[in-house]
């Protein structure tokens, strides 16, 4: 996934859960987007993926029921 994801545009990962997998990602693409709607999960990713200087912008988006 980490080769995909360095040779991509763009990328969005869908219910990332803790967000290990676009974590472990050596570099992730321009435009990155990641959705998660488990409340615990949300907080994890973002603590998990709050890391500026991989060239990438992160954006969580929560279901609203």
């Amino acid at each position: 996934m980490s080769d995909r994801l360095a040779g991509a545009a763009a990328a969005l990962d869908v219910q990332t859960g803790g967000g290990e997998v676009s974590a472990g990602a050596a570099r992730l693409p321009a435009a990155m987007a990641a959705t998660e709607s488990w409340p615990p999960n949300v907080a994890k990713a973002t603590r998990l993926l709050e890391f500026a200087d991989v060239g990438a912008d992160v954006y969580f988006l929560r279901k609203v029921i």
